[in-house]
């Protein structure tokens, strides 16, 4: 039986493909949420169509509690007003 032989003898570090990611200000972001702005509104303001925007935020959860966070203190001030 003839020995084995590998077929890979270096694997070349996958290079990286698509469009680098847009900077989101959380900042900003927290802002638009507390006056309740939708999330394609704030896709709009960034500058990001709204798929990627919503990928985006499934996929960072520090985005998604920022937005969170801001649209629960927008609530809550708009209670108090009235």
């Amino acid at each position: 039986m003839p020995a084995k032989r590998k077929t890979k003898a270096k694997e070349k570090p996958k290079a990286k493909r698509g469009r680098p990611p847009t900077p989101i200000d959380l900042d900003v972001v927290k802002k638009l949420a507390n006056i309740q702005a939708t999330d394609p509104e704030i896709a709009a303001w960034l500058g990001m169509t709204e798929e990627g925007f919503r990928l985006r935020k499934n996929k960072d959860d520090e985005l998604l509690g920022v937005l969170k966070k801001g649209r629960a203190d927008g609530r809550s001030s708009l209670r108090r007003m009235q």
